[in-house]
């Protein structure tokens, strides 16, 4: 065995992840609340860099999103939003959750198309409504303090009804339960008629009285009472006693005129600017020690203020290529949401997948439709015979509909869920119908036949 030295030259590539090129993914993937408080804590280390005030001036061409905010309809809100008029426009506060259940339904009442005498009335209705969301005066009752017409009361509850928490705006426990199940389209009359007649011999389990009053079979009485306990009997006290954690969107969204408008919600992020004198001092006669440090500084707050651009820069154009592509979903909702990956959006902004990723992690969007994290409008494609793509949320909501309308005696099993929707044109496989199912919160066959 022969030992001795050799000298070899080899080329390697690697890649260097440097400390600023950290810190920049970091600024893309915060979202607005994490980037505020990253700011300011550079505001007090680096003393090259400074609030902007000159540039928190609204310019007469921006979007007036308080009005924004209150007139936009709304189908759906997914996370109720907090306005405060007394704030500037884009200092929206969204609560994850809120202790008071009359802020987050007065909020979504909001959000609603309404003139300002039906926002009145749908405050007063929402001033009636206690802690357990029930109402705690009539129609009728409301109709006279206000002086109007008892059916305008019953228009406007109408709509708060079908706010979340579902179940609110009831009379009592047994209004609040059928108002989930028409939230849920769920249009069996034996089982509203059970809530209405008998709901408390269905408690307490006397199934006989039921079956000799109703004429049903105490499988489906055992069905039944399965369903109604799947329900809240007091959906306003998730609202009640918790701690407020709050979330800020990152975007508005407004579809006009055919043309999507993005804004991006800037009103809790400082502008930044270099300090000048600093600069100035530079060219100053100064110790090489105190050169180098105030040349550090100011690379890092150079650093910091090209990031936030280029951060803003990214953001639009990745929400302007989302919502270029989901416009259907902007006027219509999740049912016209169309399908869309992060190479899709990454290809067209020209960055890399990650990128996109990062830049839609934690956000919202306040759109026509309600408040959605950004994630929630990429959709996985699945294709159908006619060779389009369609999203599988769509074929989620027709997962959906088939068991809601099966026999309930005789439940789908997924394989034949599968095959219809495959006589349908949506090329699919019986794990995946599963799957969905599971994502739905939908039992099996067995346990569905068996409740």
């Amino acid at each position: 065995m022969k030992l001795g030295l050799d000298l070899n030259v080899k080329q390697k590539q690697t890649l260097v992840i440097s400390n600023q090129l950290i810190q920049g993914i970091n600024i893309l993937q915060y979202n607005v609340l994490e980037l505020s408080d990253y700011l300011n804590q550079e505001l007090e280390k680096n003393p090259l860099l400074e609030k902007d005030e000159s540039s928190n001036e609204l310019k007469d061409n921006e979007i007036d999103w308080a009005e924004f905010m209150k007139n936009q309809s709304a189908t759906k809100v997914v996370d109720p939003v907090e306005y405060d008029p007394e704030q500037e426009e884009r200092k929206t506060q969204i609560p994850c959750v809120e202790e008071s259940l009359k802020d987050v339904l007065v909020t979504q009442l909001h959000v609603l198309d309404l003139t300002i005498q039906e926002r009145l009335v749908g405050e007063v209705i929402i001033d009636f409504i206690d802690e357990k969301g029930y109402l705690t005066a009539t129609t009728k009752e409301i109709a006279e303090v206000l002086n109007i017409a008892e059916n305008e009361v019953e228009r406007i509850l109408a709509r708060i009804q079908r706010f979340e928490p579902s179940g609110v705006g009831g009379e009592d426990v047994r209004q609040c339960l059928s108002i989930q199940l028409r939230n849920l389209e769920v249009k069996d009359e034996e089982l509203y008629d059970l809530i209405e007649n008998h709901l408390e011999e269905l408690a307490y389990h006397k199934d006989r009285k039921i079956q000799k009053a109703t004429g049903l079979d105490q499988e489906l009485i055992e069905e039944y009472r399965d369903i109604i306990q799947s329900l809240d009997p007091k959906p306003g006290l998730k609202y009640c006693g918790r701690d407020v954690e709050y979330v800020l969107p990152e975007v508005f969204v407004e579809y006009k005129d055919g043309k999507v408008k993005i804004e991006l919600n800037e009103g809790y992020v400082p502008s930044l600017k270099i300090n000048e004198y600093y600069v100035k001092l530079l060219q100053t006669d100064l110790d090489e020690k105190t050169k180098e440090f105030i040349k550090s500084r100011l690379n890092a707050a150079s650093f910091i203020v090209n990031s936030i651009l280029q951060r803003r820069d990214t953001i639009r154009k990745i929400c302007e290529m989302i919502f270029t592509r989901q416009t259907d979903f902007l006027l219509h909702g999740d049912s016209a949401l169309k399908p869309l990956t992060l190479k899709e959006v990454a290809d067209q902004v020209d960055v890399h997948e990650s990128t996109v990723s990062r830049a839609v992690k934690n956000k919202y969007a306040v759109t026509p439709q309600g408040i959605y994290l950004l994630k929630h409008f990429f959709a996985t494609a699945l294709h159908s015979a006619g060779g389009e793509d369609v999203s599988a949320i769509k074929v989620r909501e027709k997962i959906r509909e088939m068991i809601d309308t099966e026999d309930k005696k005789k439940p789908l099993s997924d394989q034949k869920i599968t095959d219809v929707l495959k006589e349908q044109g949506y090329e699919i496989s019986r794990r995946t119908v599963a799957k969905y199912r599971d994502q739905l919160q939908i039992p099996s066959t067995r346990e569905r036949k068996r409740g």
